[in-house]
C-alpha cells in the first residue's frame, strides 16, 4: 500500500474511535445518563416536629439508560433538618427521609432539594419546621373561680373555711403530643396572692403558700404512661363576720399560678389565675 493509502486508513480509524468515545459519554457504559432531570414530590407532611421524620419521593428522568441503583443527595438550607435518600429502582424512583433535630430552637420554613453529579432538582419543596417550644404539649389546668359562701346569724364572728379543689392538673408531652417515657418534673409556684389577709391560705401538694409574696414551690412527677399529674390543692379563706340579716360581706383574693418544666435544655412556663370568692350573708 502506498504512503497516501496508509494515511487515509489511519485517519478513518481515528474518526471511528472518536465516535465510540463520544457515544460512551452520552449515556452508555458506567451508568451515566444524558438530559438528567430530578424531581421531588409526595411529602408525607409539610410540617415536621423536632425529633420526627417525614418521607418523600425522588424521581430521576433521562434520555438514556443508567437510572437504576443511583443515590441522590438530599439538601436543605437549615442545619436542623437533614435528608437522606434510598437507591433508585429500574425506573429511577426512590424514597427519601427528612429528619428534624430534637433541639430546634426556632420555627422556620426550610427549602429542600436534591442533587446528583452537579445537577440540581427541577423543583424545591418547602417544609415548616416547628421549634421545640411550639411543638410540645404543656398544659396547666386550674379552676378559674372558687365560690366559698356561708349564711349565718347576723352578728356571727369571722371564720376560716377550706375547700379541696378537684380537677386541677398538669400535662407535659413531647413534640407532636408524643408520650415521653421520662417526662420532666414540673415545678408549681405562686407568683403572688392579691388581696390576701390573715386567714387566707393556699396549700399545694402539702406546701403552704401565704402572704402576698410567697417564695415556696413544689415539684410534681408526671406519669410515664399519660405524662399527666393531678395537682393537690386546698384553699382556705377568711369569711367576714355576718352583717345584718339579708346583707352580705365579701372577701375575695386572687392566686397567680406558675408552672415550669425543662426539656432538652429549654425551659417552658405556663401561668394561670384563680379567684377565690368568699361571702358571708346574715340571716
Amino acid at each position: 500500500m502506498t504512503t497516501t493509502g496508509w494515511r487515509i486508513l489511519l485517519l478513518a480509524l481515528m474518526v471511528a474511535a472518536t465516535g465510540v468515545l463520544a457515544g460512551c459519554g452520552a449515556g452508555g457504559g458506567g451508568g451515566g445518563a444524558s438530559s438528567l432531570t430530578i424531581t421531588l414530590s409526595g411529602l408525607s407532611s409539610t410540617t415536621i416536629q423536632p425529633g420526627q421524620t417525614i418521607t418523600g419521593s425522588v424521581k430521576l428522568s433521562a434520555s438514556a439508560a443508567g437510572l437504576n441503583d443511583v443515590q441522590v443527595t438530599i439538601k436543605t438550607d437549615a442545619a436542623e433538618l437533614t435528608g437522606t435518600a434510598g437507591r433508585t429502582d429500574a425506573l429511577g424512583n426512590a424514597i427519601f427521609n427528612l429528619s428534624a433535630a430534637t433541639n430546634a430552637s426556632l420555627s422556620k420554613t426550610v427549602n429542600v432539594w436534591a442533587e446528583l453529579d452537579g445537577v440540581r432538582s427541577s423543583n424545591t419543596l418547602q417544609v415548616s419546621l416547628n421549634s421545640v417550644a411550639e411543638s410540645v404539649t404543656f398544659n396547666l389546668s386550674v379552676t378559674d373561680a372558687i365560690p366559698v359562701e356561708r349564711t349565718v346569724d347576723a352578728g356571727s364572728g369571722a371564720a376560716v373555711q377550706g375547700v379541696v379543689l378537684t380537677g386541677s392538673s398538669i400535662e407535659f408531652k413531647g413534640p407532636g403530643g408524643v408520650i415521653l417515657p421520662n417526662p420532666p418534673p414540673v415545678t408549681i409556684s405562686i407568683d403572688r396572692i392579691d388581696n390576701w389577709m390573715a386567714g387566707d391560705l393556699v396549700t399545694v401538694n402539702g406546701v403552704a403558700f401565704a402572704a402576698t409574696s410567697p417564695t415556696q414551690s413544689t415539684t410534681l412527677a408526671l406519669s410515664n404512661v399519660t405524662n399527666k399529674a393531678d395537682i393537690p390543692i386546698i384553699v382556705e379563706i377568711l369569711l367576714p363576720p355576718a352583717p345584718a340579716a339579708g346583707s352580705s360581706t365579701p372577701n375575695t383574693y386572687a392566686i397567680y399560678w406558675r408552672a415550669t418544666a425543662t426539656y432538652n435544655g429549654v425551659t417552658y412556663t405556663r401561668t394561670a389565675v384563680t379567684s377565690v370568692n368568699g361571702k358571708t350573708t346574715g340571716k
